[in-house]
């Protein structure tokens, strides 16, 4: 179950939820990467794990400053 809050805006919003789905997709990326045989393709799937799990620190990062963050722009979370 997900923790969800209330923006400054009113807006609902589950910040838990977004760092699952990080970690999700960088799993998913690992997970092809190790099915697929050509290299350029493993290591641009490779590539877009690390970037999501990035993500995924930077957004635990924040979220450890403060828990009712919801961050919209993801370019910020990378730190």
């Amino acid at each position: 179950m997900y923790r969800s809050a209330v923006d400054l805006h009113g807006h609902s919003v589950v910040p838990m939820r977004v760092v699952s789905e990080y970690e999700h997709n960088a799993r998913a990326c690992l997970k092809l990467a190790a099915m697929i045989s050509d290299p350029e393709y493993k290591t641009n799937l490779l590539h877009m794990a690390d970037t999501w799990i990035m993500l995924a620190h930077g957004r635990k990062k924040r979220l450890s400053k403060d828990p009712l963050s919801n961050i919209d722009d993801d370019a910020t979370d990378e730190e």
